[in-house]
């Protein structure tokens, strides 16, 4: 990806992608489905969905063994030091 939220979208993933299916189909645009209910959780910016996503999961944690989502952050794919966090991509607001 080379789009202008490809880093945050990333690290959301990688955070959150083993309990919500992480989605930015735009600017503007940010989307969480949990992975349990279908539930689903936007906001216009990426801190603002991963701050919605803590609350979400504070208040019904979701299962960590659920189907893992695909793509390159996979936390399942990636060996040890690989990912979002060995680029320095995290979301801390």
């Amino acid at each position: 990806m080379s789009s202008d939220w490809s880093e945050p979208l990333a690290a959301l993933r990688w955070h959150w992608g083993q309990a919500y299916i992480i989605n930015c189909p735009g600017l503007g645009t940010w989307i969480a489905e949990r992975r349990d209910t279908h539930e689903t959780l936007r906001d216009e910016t990426p801190l603002g969905l991963r701050d919605k996503i803590i609350a979400d999961y504070a208040a019904r944690p979701v299962s960590r063994d659920l189907p893992d989502q695909p793509g390159p952050w996979s936390r399942r794919s990636q060996p040890r030091g690989e990912g979002p966090e060995a680029d320095g991509l995290t979301l801390h607001g």
